[in-house]
C-alpha cells in the first residue's frame, strides 16, 4: 500500500511539474508576442507620423512644380511620372502601416479586418481572395482577435509566396463549440506530414509563427491535399472567448 501510494504521489508530482512547465511556456510565448505587437505598433506609428507626412510634402512639391508654366513639357512629363510614383509609394506605405497595426481590427474586430485585408489583396491584382461568412459583426476577446488576424495574414502571405494560385476561398463559420476557418485553393501547398517535416528541419518561420499562435488559442490545424486542391483547416474552441 505504501509503495502504491508513493508511486501515485510521484506521478502526481511529475504531472504538476509538467503542467507548470506548459504554463510557463505559454506565458513566455504570450509575452514574446506582446512585445512583438508593441514593436509593430511603434513602427506603424512612425511610418504614419513621419514617413507619411514627408511623402505627402514631396507630392505637394511635385504637384506645385508641375503647375509651373516656365518648366518645359518634357520636364513636366518627368514630374508627372514622379508624382505617380510618389502616389504608389504613399499607397504602399499606408498598406505596410495598416498591415503592421490594423485600425479596423482594433475598432471593428477580426472579421471586418480580415474582409478589408482580402479587399487590399484583390485591389493589388496579385491574387483573388473570396471571404465567405454570414457574421460580419462577430467579436471576440481583443487578444484572440489579434492572434486570429495574424494567423490569417501569415497563411495568406504563404499562399502568395508559394501557392502559385489565382484564387483563394476563405470560409469562416461558427457553431456551438468552435470557430472554424477554412482556406481552400488550387496550386502549390503542403500536407500535415510535409508541414511537420519543415518544422522538424528548422525551415518555415512563417509556419512556426502560425503554430505558436495556434497554441495560445488552444486551436488545431489540418492541412490536406486532393490532387491539386489544397485546404488549410483551423478549429478554435470557443471557450477561449471567455479567457
Amino acid at each position: 500500500t505504501f509503495v502504491v501510494h508513493y508511486q501515485k504521489r510521484i506521478i502526481q508530482h511529475e504531472h504538476e511539474k509538467q503542467q507548470e512547465k506548459l504554463k510557463f511556456q505559454s506565458e513566455l510565448l504570450r509575452a514574446n508576442l506582446l512585445v512583438e505587437e508593441r514593436e509593430r505598433s511603434r513602427i506603424s506609428k512612425n511610418i504614419h507620423d513621419e514617413v507619411g507626412i514627408l511623402l505627402s510634402l514631396l507630392k505637394m512639391n511635385l504637384t506645385g512644380l508641375n503647375r509651373n508654366e516656365e518648366i518645359a513639357e518634357s520636364e513636366k512629363r518627368k514630374l508627372h511620372n514622379l508624382t505617380d510614383l510618389t502616389d504608389k509609394i504613399i499607397f504602399s506605405t499606408r498598406s505596410i502601416a495598416k498591415d503592421l497595426q490594423s485600425p479596423l481590427l482594433r475598432d471593428f474586430g477580426f472579421v471586418m479586418a480580415l474582409n478589408d485585408l482580402c479587399k487590399q489583396i484583390n485591389e493589388s491584382n496579385e491574387m483573388s481572395v473570396q471571404l465567405i461568412t454570414q457574421e460580419m459583426e462577430l467579436r471576440f476577446d481583443e487578444n484572440i482577435e489579434l492572434q486570429l488576424y495574424r494567423i490569417c495574414q501569415e497563411i495568406i502571405n504563404n499562399i502568395l509566396k508559394h501557392g502559385a494560385t489565382q484564387l483563394v476561398q476563405i470560409t469562416l463559420s461558427k457553431n456551438s463549440d468552435e470557430l472554424v476557418l477554412l482556406f481552400e485553393y488550387s496550386g502549390n501547398g503542403i500536407t500535415d506530414k510535409e508541414h511537420a517535416h519543415l518544422l522538424k528541419t528548422g525551415n518555415g518561420n512563417g509556419l512556426k509563427n502560425i503554430v505558436s499562435r495556434l497554441q495560445l488559442l488552444k486551436a488545431k490545424q489540418t492541412l490536406s491535399r486532393d490532387n491539386f486542391h489544397f485546404s488549410h483547416l483551423i478549429q478554435i474552441p470557443l471557450l477561449n472567448e471567455k479567457e
